[in-house]
């Protein structure tokens, strides 16, 4: 047997899965597994195992002792193949990996493949676009100190692993690589590479719930163990490698530890430093300690009197805050200010109508707009946003608040958020495919503001209280913005908003409504759109009867360059209210937009065009609903497809009908043109 491939598992289980379809795939399966439970449960793992099919390969499952280093010296221990290889539960390795270290394992002790970092899965990394591969690079190269030298990625030699007696040092939580690889490295020059040989080192990207051991270690614990780490490691290997990257670690996270308010076990390692020949580095940092400090103040003043940002901040952190909330002021914001729309108009509307003296209304927008009822606009971020969201009594969002808002003790928080889920939201995805692959935590932070979050029907109820691990109060009420589709005024409202938009009457309007790619940005905020439908065939075909509505999502930087199909085809992507345009179309065309779930309250056509459903449900995102058996409308992935399908209308609207009828009654039966005035008595305790 070639090889022992030793895995320590913690409950890990989201990643587990990968890792066992990483080995599946190796293209030498001349290997066993040795699967080391550590506090987990060990009949789980087996089950996961069973479903992972590794049908060539012979394993073996043991329960082990406290930590990694103890499960890796179980797994030693009772090891057979040839070399050993380890490896951790919720990392992968390409499948090329095992065949390449061995080739260069002829007469050596140790075989050293490359080792990288990433936030993706094996799956994510091979379908995705090179700017998701881009943002994965560059996160890989933040970290390269000393504490990254690592076993993993590395063939040893058992017989020569025994013969020296290797063995992890189980005295350490964090640390124990650095030693045993010093050891390893350091007693023998029968070391080959094998760059070609991919590790994947995958950093968690829900660190509330499933934390990497890197990412649950604090600074404190992570600063003593490497530096002792440091002083066992140097005794083993001479190289200067590891002084360098001692030097490093030391300037990243040591002295950033020393100037933070945290203190205890500074002391402890500072000695630790003096002991690994940093006593120059040590007595510099403690004598410049104050002085840094200082430095520091008056960097931060300077900043006060020359940045009008920094001045903001410090207002609203060191007055606004300390000031009166005043319970009668609302902050509303639509879509991270970029319409006045959605439930929080309509929850405002209502108010402002029904009791007209009652509440200050101050809207967040990013562009000025004239709004109703008196509302006072604010810029997001301006120092008048900054000043109001620290005083506001309540707030109305339909989606995040920025990461740096504090909200105060008697401040209400009203989510209305902004759909009925079909792709997995926040704790049930298990790839975060988007810009920030932190969005989990930044998620978690925000939503425990929350004191109220709306549900349109019981099915985004259970949904919501899962992914957003939202456990305050949930309204069981519809959405207050799709009242107006039940409003009863819908012809003459049809002609006001046709005659608004400057849409010729006697055409049918189709409203092509699709969502956002999480691989598809040019930045963090700031998400692509590429147009698949072929405008020029549908005006073709089309023209005569139909004008198209085309609505990209409120991530959507791109604009939409319409000119050649004037006439025919409208830009409404920022026209600010969605439910005004449901009203006019005749036909909706969406693909996993939440937009379906409303329009459905119309009980008009719909189609899908979901041409790359494939990618979207297995790669990006993943859906909660069976698309294929649930949706009320035909799925379609060519142009040809859409304008069959517009041209026998009938057809469909037959086809689909019993379909239609049960999805209207499981996601739309909440939902009555009385929503707004559930959730105004319900948060602001009034009724009309």
């Amino acid at each position: 047997m070639k090889a022992s491939i030793i895995i320590p598992v913690h409950n890990e289980w989201n990643y587990f899965q990968e890792c066992l379809n990483g080995l599946q795939q190796q293209t030498i399966q001349d290997f066993e597994v040795i699967v080391v439970c550590d506090g987990c449960d060990i009949d789980y793992a087996k089950e996961i195992w069973e479903r992972a099919g590794v049908r060539s390969v012979r394993v073996r499952f043991l329960e082990g002792g406290t930590g990694v280093a103890a499960a890796r010296n179980q797994g030693m221990a009772v090891a057979e193949g040839e070399f050993l290889l380890f490896h951790d539960c919720d990392d992968y390795i390409e499948k090329e990996a095992l065949e390449l270290l061995l080739a260069e394992s002829e007469n050596v002790d140790v075989v050293v493949g490359t080792k990288k970092y990433t936030w993706y899965g094996a799956s994510v990394l091979v379908e995705s676009d090179s700017k998701l591969l881009q943002l994965n690079q560059k996160l890989q190269h933040e970290r390269n100190t000393i504490e990254d030298i690592s076993v993993l990625g590395m063939l040893i030699r058992r017989q020569y692993a025994e013969r020296e007696e290797l063995q992890f040092d189980e005295s350490f939580l964090y640390g124990s690589d650095l030693p045993f690889v010093a050891s390893l490295m350091g007693r023998t020059d029968r070391v080959e590479s094998s760059p070609k040989a991919v590790y994947w080192k995958r950093e968690h990207n829900d660190t509330i719930n499933h934390p990497s051991l890197f990412q649950r270690t604090d600074r404190a614990t992570r600063c003593r163990e490497i530096l002792r780490a440091y002083l066992a490691a140097e005794e083993q290997w001479d190289t200067p490698v590891l002084r360098e990257k001692l030097q490093v670690f030391y300037k990243k996270v040591v002295e950033p530890f020393y100037l933070s308010p945290e203190s205890e076990g500074k002391e402890e390692i500072f000695s630790l430093a003096v002991q690994c020949r940093m006593e120059r580095e040590t007595a510099d940092l403690r004598r410049k300690g104050k002085s840094l400090r200082r430095r520091k103040r008056l960097k931060r003043l300077v900043s006060l009197m020359t940045s009008r940002t920094e001045m903001k901040f410090f207002l609203y952190r060191k007055i606004f805050l300390k000031m009166k909330v005043k319970k009668d002021w609302i902050v509303y914001e639509s879509f991270f200010g970029k319409s006045y729309s959605d439930s929080p108009r309509y929850i405002y509307e209502y108010l402002a109508q029904h009791f007209p003296k009652e509440y200050k209304h101050v809207w967040v927008m990013k562009q000025k707009k004239k709004l109703p009822y008196g509302g006072t606009e604010v810029k997001r971020h301006s120092l008048r946003f900054l000043y109001y969201m620290a005083r506001a009594g309540y707030f109305v969002f339909n989606g995040r608040q920025p990461l740096y808002i504090q909200k105060r003790e008697g401040t209400v928080f009203l989510e209305t958020w902004h759909g009925t889920p079909l792709k997995k939201l926040v704790f049930d995805m298990n790839e975060v495919t988007m810009a920030n692959p932190l969005y989990k935590a930044d998620v978690y932070r925000q939503s425990r503001d929350w004191d109220y979050l709306i549900a349109p029907n019981q099915f985004s109820a259970d949904i919501f209280a899962r992914c957003f691990m939202f456990e305050n109060t949930m309204l069981h009420t519809g959405y207050p913005r799709n009242d107006i589709l039940h409003s009863g005024q819908g012809a003459e409202r049809i002609e006001e908003i046709k005659s608004e938009l400057g849409i010729p009457r006697n055409k049918k309007v189709i409203l092509y409504a699709p969502t956002w790619r999480d691989n598809e940005f040019h930045k963090s905020g700031g998400w692509k759109f590429s147009l698949k439908l072929d405008l020029e065939k549908m005006q073709q075909a089309l023209d005569e009867e139909y004008v198209i509505l085309l609505r990209t999502h409120y991530f959507v930087v791109d604009g939409l360059d319409l000119a050649p199909f004037r006439g025919f085809a409208y830009d409404v992507s920022k026209y600010d209210d969605i439910a005004r345009l449901y009203l006019i179309s005749d036909i909706l065309i969406t693909d996993y937009s939440s937009v379906f779930f409303d329009y459905a309250n119309l009980k008009r056509p719909m189609l899908f065009f979901a041409y790359d459903i494939e990618k979207y449900r297995d790669v990006l995102r993943g859906f909660y609903i069976d698309m294929e058996k649930e949706l009320p409308g035909p799925i379609v992935h060519t142009t040809e497809e859409v304008i069959t399908k517009v041209q026998n209308l009938s057809d469909v609207i037959g086809q689909y009908q019993e379909k239609y009828n049960v999805f209207y009654e499981k996601y739309c039966n909440w939902e009555d043109g009385d929503s707004t005035e559930r959730v105004v008595q319900a948060v602001f305790k009034r009724k009309a």
